[in-house]
């Protein structure tokens, strides 16, 4: 369980790229609409992630796979899981965050019939920070901090 949390939080940040991403609008948008119905919000703060590191770090069972990971991820020090994919208020929100991510440029984009992920961030080349995974079919995933990119294509061999 361990591992595969951390594979997604190190995958977050290992996905990003040069944007100019307004975070604090994000936080903003998402805490406007906390507490909606069908709205689910998941906040790991800089506590929370440091005592998921810390756990990972005594644990007994990690392989030489799971140390580089997460030595990987210790600049991460926040993430914000939503799933809105059933609130009353989707089309909304939706529309909020397509229009805050504006001007940010994109990564990646992955198209499944009507579905579609998009991945945005910031790489200074040695970091990858402040990812962000929004899909329009009702998920929004962003990470703050940041991953060292050799530590990732380490573990990408």
């Amino acid at each position: 369980m361990k591992k595969i949390l951390f594979t997604i939080i190190v995958a977050l940040g290992a996905i990003s790229c040069a944007a100019a991403i307004r975070p604090v609008r994000i936080n903003t948008l998402v805490n406007e609409y906390k507490g909606t119905e069908g709205f689910d919000v998941v906040r790991i703060g800089p506590v929370g992630m440091g005592f998921l590191k810390l756990a990972a770090t005594f644990s007994s069972d990690l392989d030489k796979e799971a140390l580089t990971l997460l030595s990987s991820v210790k600049g991460l020090n926040g993430i914000t899981i939503v799933d809105f994919e059933d609130a009353s208020c989707k089309k909304d929100f939706s529309r909020k965050i397509e229009k805050a991510l504006e001007g940010a440029e994109l990564f990646l984009e992955a198209k499944d019939g009507s579905e579609t992920l998009r991945i945005y961030g910031k790489d200074n080349g040695k970091y990858l920070s402040d990812c962000i995974l929004y899909s329009s079919d009702g998920a929004l995933i962003y990470a703050r901090g940041k991953v060292n990119i050799d530590k990732i294509m380490e573990l990408a061999k």
